[in-house]
């Protein structure tokens, strides 16, 4: 979003808006079928994690993504202390496996008993969140802005949910190339807010 913004494309509340569900949708078909797998309790998480390492061709995204899964799930093992997930974590500090943060939060949700309907809703949520917390640091919209948005995307996030959970890995898609693009110049910017 940084680098969009940088680059002029979030000028009002409305680009803002659509940056935001054009986000939500690349979610859904890109990440949310790593999610719904890592959450099937027979799921070779080691090959989905590595699968999505590989449809990460973004540096930046990659490098997000595995922070975050990372943090994710040292905070899971401390809290929940689980053994599936201490587990999952020494491969990860090995460097056997990547933890990316949808195959984290499937295999919290697993492990946690979360359905995995809820499951997506929560990394939705959270990638919304995400989204527009960022536009109100970055000045691109208000807080008031942004929760109006969110409001008017609420529609639109069920029906994105009920999608994603026809899809499967083989579904996996790049629906939102601009978006790639301006994540892979996040690096490249002369000063940043936000480190991805």
């Amino acid at each position: 979003m940084e680098a969009a913004y940088h680059h002029g494309q979030l000028a009002t509340p409305a680009h803002v808006a659509d940056f935001t569900a054009t986000a939500l949708h690349q979610t859904v078909h890109a990440f949310s079928p790593f999610l719904l797998a890592a959450c099937d309790p027979v799921a070779n998480l080691f090959e989905i994690d590595v699968l999505l390492d590989s449809t990460l061709s973004s540096h930046v995204a990659n490098r997000a993504s595995r922070l975050q899964g990372q943090a994710l799930l040292s905070t899971a093992e401390r809290v929940y202390r689980l053994k599936v997930l201490s587990a999952f974590r020494e491969k990860v500090i090995a460097n056997e496996t990547p933890g990316h943060l949808p195959v984290v939060l499937g295999l919290l949700a697993q492990a946690l008993q979360i359905q995995r309907e809820a499951a997506l809703r929560v990394y939705l949520f959270i990638t919304m969140r995400g989204i527009l917390s960022a536009a109100v640091r970055l000045g691109a919209v208000g807080p008031l802005e942004a929760q109006h948005i969110q409001s008017t995307l609420t529609a639109a996030l069920e029906a994105l949910t009920l999608e994603a959970l026809t899809l499967k890995l083989k579904d996996v898609a790049q629906t939102a190339p601009l978006i790639e693009l301006w994540r892979g110049a996040q690096d490249r910017l002369y000063s940043r807010v936000f480190q991805s």
